[in-house]
């Protein structure tokens, strides 16, 4: 019987520090500004999508690439801890991509990025790991399209091999930058109409498909598509359509402490409930909870915890 999930993207080992104290002139050189806290976790959107797939209880592998270095070391060790199973490449010629992310009070961040692990990650590397591995899956998640573009002709070709082998597509293939080519939205596009499951925020959907509205867009991907398109609105909830009518299911009303990771949260808990057999408003219902919760509380929700929630 097949089970468990395979997740592909860049990974980083990112150092977290919220409450970081960054003047109002913003940082400058020359200038030591000191944080009092910091998180050190596995990170990227893929990561994270892999790390609450694991917390709701899915069988994960992900797909990436580190440096035969420490960090690469460490990153390893990360994910083992979150109980997601690493399918990295490793090279001696790349250092591991690693992220420091700086919150202040108001929620604003600066970011910065060093590593050159990701940029590198190959098609030929990707579709070597994945192929071996679908025989096993039930679901293979594509996710961050645009901005890892070097791996689309591997994305091309695992969706052929996942469909053949009776795997299941996920795709949420990230925001449009102004580098996209007409070539890359087509493939993207041909990606979607293949998808078992379509998760785009409302922004994505929209810049990717141009239509009038989100229902037109909804009717057309019934009509093309072989799968279901869920659209994801922030707190308004999300949409689908359902036997020919739009259907919205609201957001869970919570207090944020942050909203980084609600997409990639929605789409874990959307996932597992489709594993557990629910139909699709109660998984959308279930990606709420899932987001609700990874918003609002520190630690990682658990399937227990997002029927908790439901429940009440």
């Amino acid at each position: 019987m097949k089970q468990g999930l395979i997740a592909v993207g860049g990974a980083y080992v990112d150092i977290n520090v919220p409450q970081f104290p960054v003047p109002e002139e913003g940082l400058q050189l020359e200038t030591e500004v000191v944080g009092h806290q910091y998180r050190v976790e596995p990170g990227g959107s893929a990561v994270n999508f892999a790390r609450l797939c694991a917390s709701m209880g899915i069988p994960t592998t992900f797909v990436g690439k580190v440096g035969q270095d420490a960090m690469g070391e460490l990153l390893v060790d990360l994910l083992k801890k979150a109980h997601v199973t690493p399918e990295l490449v490793h090279a001696a010629d790349v250092s591991t991509s690693v992220s420091f992310n700086m919150v202040n009070d108001d929620g604003k961040s600066i970011m910065a990025v060093a590593g050159t692990a990701n940029q590198v990650l190959t098609a030929d590397e990707v579709y070597e790991r994945v192929s071996n591995m679908l025989s096993e899956a039930e679901y293979l998640c594509i996710g961050g399209c645009f901005k890892l573009k070097q791996l689309m002709p591997a994305f091309e070709r695992l969706a052929h091999d996942a469909q053949a082998a009776g795997v299941r597509i996920v795709l949420d293939h990230g925001r449009l930058n102004s580098g996209v080519t007409a070539e890359e939205k087509e493939v993207v596009k041909r990606l979607a109409l293949a998808a078992d499951v379509y998760m785009p925020s409302t922004d994505e959907f929209m810049q990717l498909w141009q239509v009038d509205s989100v229902a037109a867009g909804l009717a057309m991907m019934a009509e093309k598509g072989r799968g279901v398109t869920v659209v994801k609105n922030g707190s308004d909830g999300v949409v689908s359509f359902v036997n020919g009518d739009v259907v919205k299911v609201p957001a869970f009303a919570v207090t944020p402490l942050h909203t980084v990771g609600a997409g990639d949260s929605f789409n874990a808990g959307f996932v597992a409930a489709q594993l557990q057999g629910k139909d699709l408003v109660d998984s959308m219902t279930y990606g709420c909870a899932t987001a609700a919760l990874k918003i609002s509380r520190e630690e990682l929700p658990t399937w227990q915890v997002v029927e908790e929630l439901i429940g009440t």
